[in-house]
């Protein structure tokens, strides 16, 4: 991946999709990884953020509607508040139905520019009520406990870590199931 070069970004993402939406055993839902269309480039947060009406989000929209997949997809989200950490539901109707705003932001965020969300909520899916957290929250009990408490029988954790102890407990300690991609 060459710096400031999204593309190859985008190729992974679709062939990714493309591979899982063939499958014969084809997902019900699709998580990538914490900021996946962004990760790794090497910009600002300025430079990279997009916002939820962009074209990288239509294209998950379609790809969504044509597999009958739902995909949990992370980006560095442009709003008129600022830039935030978030990722979106996208139904397997094409349609986003839910988006959580990183509320848990690590130091190196927030020095950067970026603003953390401020609200924890779950979303009806055809498969039961999903949470989502995002990586750095998994280390606070209190996003998955709050997520569980308001229904959610499944967490989603796009993350770029992976502290398996750690996310484990959240399970454990929640009843929950929780799907971690990173």
């Amino acid at each position: 991946n060459k710096k400031g070069d999204l593309t190859y970004n985008i190729r992974e993402i679709l062939r990714i999709i493309d591979n899982a939406g063939n499958d014969e055993l084809k997902p019900d839902f699709l998580c990538f990884t914490e900021t996946a269309y962004d990760r790794g480039v090497g910009l600002s947060f300025d430079e990279m953020a997009v916002c939820e009406n962009s074209g990288v989000m239509e294209l998950m929209k379609k790809k969504a509607l044509h597999y009958k997949m739902n995909i949990i997809f992370s980006i560095h989200e442009k709003s008129s508040e600022g830039i935030y950490n978030t990722a979106y539901l996208i139904s397997d109707e094409g349609q986003i139905i839910g988006k959580h705003r990183k509320t848990q932001i690590t130091y190196s965020e927030t020095v950067t520019g970026l603003i953390p969300g401020d609200k924890l909520e779950v979303f009806e899916t055809k498969f039961g009520k999903v949470g989502i957290m995002i990586c750095w929250e998994q280390w606070y009990p209190e996003v998955a406990r709050k997520l569980c408490k308001k229904g959610a029988e499944i967490i989603f954790c796009p993350t770029a870590g992976d502290p398996e102890d750690i996310q484990r407990a959240r399970a454990r300690e929640n009843g929950v199931y929780l799907v971690i991609s990173g």
